[in-house]
């Protein structure tokens, strides 16, 4: 779903996703390299895409369509998605 974007041209809101474990995980691009994502161990989290674990795991990224956008916050440790009107 969406549209592959390169690492290079990452926007807030776009989904990066990683190879972990057998499995995916999935988390929201912020800004400045960093993106949001939810930990089992530490709950919702920013961190660094180029962290070298996230750099060897990551898999790929994509935009999704604007009907799709959503406004993400994060306040006090809490993720607030909120769907654009």
């Amino acid at each position: 779903m969406g549209e592959r974007v390169s690492p290079r041209q990452l926007r807030p809101g776009d989904l990066v996703f990683f190879r972990i474990k057998g499995g995916m995980h999935v988390g929201f691009y912020d800004t400045d390299r960093n993106f949001l994502h939810a930990s089992t161990s530490q709950g919702v989290m920013r961190s660094s895409l180029d962290n070298p674990y996230w750099q060897s795991v990551f898999y790929q990224a994509r935009r999704l369509p604007k009907e799709y956008n959503a406004q993400i916050t994060m306040n006090n440790d809490n993720l607030h998605l909120a769907k654009n009107r």
